[in-house]
């Protein structure tokens, strides 16, 4: 687990750990980049990753660029985990990556380019005349981690049930800070 820093909602300094596990699924080899955040110990006040996304978009691309440099993007993926004091309450969302691809063209990685053919009677004018539609995109195997400026959706962001959650805080060799000072939970029931 490593400590990373983040700016708050009113641009105050935030902690956060993070850990990176790797999985295996049909495709071969992925990354899970897991971040904890936790007043834990320390009991200090911080403004959560889900409620700032300034702060979130700083920490993942921190990460790609120094952990994950090089690694394809399709085979990373993203979770904050909130609050993994008490096992039984995890709370986590997994948040899709995307690519700003201005910043993409902008630091010269690799594109694809096609003609667009035209689809009216002006359009083929207009090609015919010279003056050709043509589209760019990247190849999912160009966009690796570092090359470019990479944000997270909050829109179809997907919550983590707790024993996904769980699993994915033992992954990355999380201990919490009661386990940490030798003591247990008791099951009241």
């Amino acid at each position: 687990m490593q400590t990373i820093f983040y700016p708050g909602y009113l641009n105050q300094p935030c902690q956060a750990q993070y850990g990176i596990a790797i999985r295996s699924d049909e495709n071969g080899p992925c990354a899970d980049i897991v971040v904890i955040e936790s007043s834990g110990e320390s009991g200090q006040h911080h403004t959560s990753l889900l409620d700032t996304a300034a702060g979130r978009n700083l920490l993942l691309n921190k990460i790609l660029a120094t952990d994950l440099r090089g690694v394809e993007l399709n085979r990373t993926r993203f979770f904050v985990i909130s609050d993994p004091e008490l096992p039984f309450d995890l709370l986590g969302h997994e948040f899709p990556m995307v690519l700003d691809f201005e910043d993409y063209l902008r630091k010269g990685n690799p594109v694809e380019v096609r003609e667009v053919l035209p689809t009216s009677i002006k359009g083929w004018l207009r090609y015919f005349l010279g003056f050709y539609v043509k589209t760019a995109s990247a190849l999912k195997r160009d966009v690796v981690g570092g090359c470019a400026i990479v944000a997270t959706d909050r829109r179809p962001v997907r919550k983590v049930k707790a024993a996904e959650a769980r699993s994915l805080v033992t992954a990355v060799g999380y201990r919490a800070w009661w386990a940490s000072q030798g003591l247990r939970l008791v099951s009241l029931g």
